[in-house]
């Protein structure tokens, strides 16, 4: 019964670390693409602006 009762509390843990893991490496690969995104914008704007000046001349 006590066996039981460890492997069962084992298997927990692994799946919380595993979880954690998980996360981490969502969170990481998430921000990894809102930056991309924002500087994609960032470059995107500059572009515009600069066509806008060609233009006014």
């Amino acid at each position: 019964m006590l066996l039981k009762h460890e492997k069962a509390r084992k298997k927990k843990i692994k799946e919380q670390q595993r979880k954690k893991a998980y996360e981490a490496e969502k969170a990481k690969t998430e921000q990894l693409t809102k930056k991309r995104q924002r500087e994609e914008r960032r470059e995107r704007y500059r572009e515009e602006d600069k066509q806008k000046k060609r233009a006014r001349r």
